[in-house]
């Protein structure tokens, strides 16, 4: 039997999806539940100019060393924090590139997402999610830094996360502790 793909773009809640059409044997099926939203190509190059920056900036001793010492992680590129910041600073902050950047399994990209996710758009959920996949203590440390102690909701999520099984998500906890420590008096610490 011959298949024959065919794709139709429509639009929804301002987001233009793609249908596929499969005619098999002159009978149209549809597969409705296969949309895929448009790509978005401010994001994607802006994902591959940090790509480059991230390869000009690489040092082979440092991720040499991060990877002989355990870290997993597909890539580990060696750029180092300073490094990070300028790269960093030379992109707006954008939660859809923040997101992309967390999904990648890149050491430096996941600490460029907590620097470019805005802080106001960082919800609870992303929060929740975000802390059951951390791949590292290294990571705990810079999302806390960076992102969660400058959200409101920080106070609230060091209890949640403190007794949780996960032992990077009560790490996370503690790092956060750490870094809004100095934003309470000495009885909210203890409440905390």
């Amino acid at each position: 039997p011959v298949v024959r793909v065919f794709y139709k773009y429509y639009m929804e809640n301002e987001k233009v999806f793609v249908i596929r059409f499969y005619y098999l044997c002159g009978l149209r099926k549809t597969c409705k539940d296969i949309r895929k939203p448009r790509r978005n190509f401010a994001t994607e190059e802006q994902l591959a100019q940090i790509r480059r920056d991230l390869h000009l900036n690489m040092n082979g001793v440092v991720s040499g060393t991060m990877a002989g010492a355990g870290l997993d992680y597909k890539v580990i590129y060696g750029t180092q924090w300073p490094e990070l910041k300028k790269i960093a600073s030379r992109y707006p902050q954008n939660a859809a590139l923040a997101e992309c950047l967390w999904k990648m399994d890149v050491r430096e990209t996941k600490i460029l997402a907590t620097l470019l996710y805005p802080v106001e758009e960082f919800s609870e959920e992303r929060a929740d999610a975000w802390a059951q996949t951390l791949p590292s203590a290294e990571m705990s440390v810079f999302l806390s830094m960076n992102l969660l102690s400058k959200t409101p909701y920080a106070k609230r999520k060091i209890s949640g996360w403190a007794i949780v099984e996960n032992k990077m998500t009560r790490l996370l906890a503690y790092n956060l502790l750490l870094h809004i420590s100095d934003k309470l008096d000495e009885k909210e610490c203890w409440e905390v």
